[in-house]
């Protein structure tokens, strides 16, 4: 599911060779997952509002739900 989340911000960002994802396991089912990108794409990755991260969310938690686990997303500020 990491592979899937990189995917998907990978096309958004200018330089996507600096993108990090951490995953952080906090228990069997829950997984945090952190972006850490170029300062210069955080706003692409977050959108107006955080339309692009809610939508990034959604889509994420919504493949980890059918693999019955519970993610959360979040995006640097």
């Amino acid at each position: 599911m990491k592979e899937f989340l990189l995917s998907i911000i990978r096309e958004m960002v200018d330089n996507p060779d600096r993108l990090k994802v951490e995953e952080i396991r906090q228990n069997e089912n829950t997984i945090l997952r952190k972006v850490d990108s170029d300062k210069s794409d955080i706003g692409k990755l977050i959108g107006k509002h955080g339309n692009n991260a809610n939508a990034i969310r959604t889509v994420c938690i919504a493949v980890a739900a059918k693999k019955r686990m519970k993610l959360m997303v979040e995006f640097p500020r």
